[in-house]
């Protein structure tokens, strides 16, 4: 993962959670970060417009796979790369 989306994603949890930024890493789960499935809907929104991404909703297991912070950033650096043309195949598949 980038540290740049990293950090980014991070100030945005701790900003929309009330914490402070130091509690809130790449391990933190978004249970222990206190984002509930409200909270969620609304941070994937806040990352398609800050990152200009577009993850797939009807996807049943994207809510599934991401269960740390570090897991929201490497799914928005694997989107931006294949944006980018980066990379080749889906960017919403299960490793």
């Amino acid at each position: 993962m980038s540290q740049s989306s990293l950090t980014r994603i991070v100030e945005y949890i701790a900003k929309q959670t009330g914490k402070d930024v130091s509690e809130v890493t790449a391990n933190t789960s978004l249970e222990d970060a206190g984002i509930d499935s409200f909270d969620f809907i609304e941070l994937v929104f806040q990352l398609e417009d800050e990152f200009g991404i577009h993850v797939d909703h009807n996807q049943n297991d994207v809510a599934a796979r991401l269960k740390t912070v570090g897991d929201i950033a490497n799914l928005v650096d694997e989107l931006v790369a294949a944006k980018a043309g980066q990379t080749t195949g889906s960017p919403n598949e299960v490793a």
